[in-house]
Order: structure tokens, then sequence, then C-alpha cells
């Protein structure tokens, strides 16, 4: 009886595991983006379905505060958003490379830049994990 409880109790395990990765796994369609810098949304919401020709957006610091603190580009094109170039130290947010789904947001640390998604009813395709 001991042995039939233990392969239950695995076959549990695995249930809720393959659950937990195929819900970090799946694709989420976005269809806006929110660029922030120290917290604040510094563009307007960017509806990447609707983008028809691709575009780059400036996120220049050193004009704001007259420091050096840092340079983004952001580029833009449809279905899809990346840090291009940028001037901090690790260049992590350009390596990241294109984002089309919205499971993880485009970090940038060093220059306190965040890029979040949004599909059509507001949401990011995720609605709760439980293990």
């Amino acid at each position: 009886m001991k042995s039939n409880k233990f392969w239950i109790i695995l076959l549990g395990s695995v249930i809720a595991g393959s659950v937990v990765v195929a819900l970090f796994l799946r694709q989420a369609p976005v269809s806006y983006a929110r660029i922030y810098k120290d917290g604040i949304q510094i563009t307007d919401t960017v509806n990447l379905l609707a983008v028809t020709e691709s575009y780059s957006i400036v996120i220049d610091s050193t004009i704001e505060t007259g420091s050096a603190e840092g340079l983004n580009i952001v580029e833009v094109d449809h279905g899809r958003i990346r840090i291009s170039n940028a001037d901090c130290p690790d260049r992590i947010c350009i390596r990241q490379g294109w984002v089309s789904s919205g499971l993880v947001p485009i970090v940038c640390l060093p220059n306190r830049v965040v890029i979040t998604f949004e599909g059509d009813s507001g949401d990011t395709g995720v609605d709760a994990v439980v293990g």
C-alpha cells in the first residue's frame, strides 16, 4: 500500500510541474508596450500590432538631468520591440533581443528603463501560477 501512495504522489507532482512549465512557456500575444524611466511612463502606450513601419525611440536622461545618466534606443517593429542600443556597462537589455510576448519585461537596470507588455484586455496572458 505504501508503494501505491508513493507513485500517486510522484505522478501528481509531475502533472503539477508540467502545468506550471506549460504556463511559463506559453507565448502570450501582446498588443501594447509601455516604456518607463524611473517608474514614470515616458511615452504613450505603443500598440505593437498597429505598427506598419519600424521606428526608434530615444531615451536620453542626459537631457533631463544634465548628468551622464544614460542613453537607450528602443526599436519598435510590427508585433515586437527591443532595446537596440544602450550605454549601460552590462548591456543585458540589448542581448535580450526582440520581445513579442508579455512573459518577461525588458529591463535596463543601470539606466532605470523598463518596458512592460499588455494584451488587448490589459493582461499579460498569465493569471496565476499555482505550485
